[in-house]
């Protein structure tokens, strides 16, 4: 049985806003993306956790980029280095966008996937790096949200995914590897740890375009540091994401999207 995610489930699913609460109370989270060439993928999955509703976001990011980052986002607040007991402690991670695929990001990967306890969300290069790493895939745990498109779920996967067979090399992995994980796509579907299968229904081709994965992660990461489980947090954001796509439609063409208009439209959204 597929479950639809609709506005419906959306309804049904979202959390009414803590009208007392505090930034703390919104999730503190951490990105972590970017390097030289791609620094725009830590800015974008930095703003659209702030957009989806964070209290608090931190990034990593190199001194030489700081400027930008203040000048696009300075809401964000930044790490200048690795710092593995101060990443521990925050309330999410979202990891991978550009982040490269050298020796040091492979082992700062494996060190979070050991003893980070937290809910995370691996996309991009973090998922190459599960893919090509030996034994990597067995730190997987129920609360990791995997984001792979189908290039990289063949690649997750061993094995070449399409519309054919996604759904069921997705249950096959996640019966090994117990985690939540998204097969991108047109109509999304997301499989829980435990084997249940969720269909989005949103969205148009206008989100093929780059950094619109970026955005994801980041409101993905958002719903996870205010406390939703794996599966309503992935769910949630694929649908949000969805809609964004379509309310961008509306004004312009869909040529014309860019992730940085995605982003602009969550501030239509109470999440």
């Amino acid at each position: 049985m597929v479950h639809l995610i609709d506005d419906f489930y959306f309804q049904q699913h979202i959390h009414p806003r803590n009208e007392i609460g505090n930034k703390y109370s919104f999730g503190n989270i951490i990105i972590i993306a970017g390097s030289t060439g791609k620094w725009g993928a830590s800015l974008l999955a930095s703003k659209a956790a702030l957009r989806a509703g964070s209290g608090l976001v931190t990034a990593i990011v190199s001194e030489d980029y700081e400027e930008s980052f203040l000048s696009f986002c300075p809401e964000v607040m930044h790490l200048r280095e690795w710092n593995l007991s101060k990443i521990l402690s925050y309330d999410a991670i979202g990891i991978g966008p550009g982040i490269g695929l050298d020796d040091a990001t492979k082992h700062h990967l494996k060190e979070l996937m050991r003893k980070y306890e937290g809910p995370m969300v691996l996309d991009a290069d973090a998922l190459n790096i599960i893919s090509t790493t030996e034994n990597l895939k067995g730190f997987l745990k129920p609360q990791h949200v995997l984001t792979p498109h189908y290039g990289e779920a063949s690649r997750l996967f061993g094995k070449k995914v399409s519309d054919s067979n996604a759904v069921q090399l997705g249950l096959e992995f996640v019966q090994k590897y117990p985690c939540t994980l998204i097969l991108k796509g047109p109509n999304s579907k997301i499989i829980s740890s435990e084997g249940i299968v969720y269909q989005n229904t949103s969205g148009n081709d206008a989100l093929a375009t780059a950094g619109s994965g970026d955005v994801l992660t980041g409101i993905i990461t958002s719903f996870l540091g205010k406390k939703y489980d794996p599966i309503q947090a992935a769910s949630l954001s694929v649908f949000v994401h969805g809609k964004l796509a379509e309310i961008c439609l509306e004004e312009q063409s869909k040529s014309s999207v860019i992730a940085s208009d995605l982003i602009e439209k969550l501030k239509g959204f109470e999440l």
